[in-house]
């Protein structure tokens, strides 16, 4: 029997830690036929982001903090190619 791979189906970023639900609305993109989800990370002092991560599969989220110093993430999506129902992730980027 050939294990399936469990592959990155979700990101969500939030205000705080997840348990607290309260995920950010990105802003999107479309180009060349990608959609392209963008969060601006404004300092918050008190406070801090954390990033999540779903997985195709199972329902074990995967979540940290992320560094106080990062300004913006963004995540690349291909619409065309669906895992779970949800178009599939391409590239994640924090800076």
């Amino acid at each position: 029997m050939a294990a399936t791979p469990n592959l990155l189906a979700s990101v969500t970023l939030f205000d705080g830690p997840p348990q607290e639900l309260a995920s950010l609305v990105p802003d999107e993109t479309k180009v060349k036929g990608r959609v392209l989800a963008s969060w601006q990370l404004t300092p918050n002092p008190g406070r801090q982001y954390w990033l999540a991560c779903g997985y195709s599969g199972t329902r074990i989220t995967l979540a940290r903090a992320l560094p106080k110093d990062l300004r913006t993430c963004s995540v690349t999506y291909d619409p065309a190619v669906t895992l779970d129902g949800l178009p599939s992730i391409e590239r994640i980027a924090c800076k």
